[in-house]
């Protein structure tokens, strides 16, 4: 029984020469993150993962 395993994995195919909308590199296979619209390589999504932290926990702090 799922109870709480209901999600539906979505598949986003990408057009040919789909690049990273931060740094500009060239997304190849499945090594991308889909973000409000945009198209992010690993490395430019774990660095904008790590800013909005710190910027969360600053907010917290004041």
């Amino acid at each position: 029984m799922r109870l709480f395993n209901n999600r539906k994995e979505t598949k986003i195919e990408l057009p040919e020469g789909s690049k990273c909308c931060r740094c500009g590199k060239k997304i190849k296979g499945s090594e991308f993150a889909y973000i409000d619209g945009k198209i992010y390589c690993v490395n430019c999504y774990q660095a904008k993962r790590d800013w909005e932290f710190l910027e969360f926990h600053a907010l917290i702090d004041d």
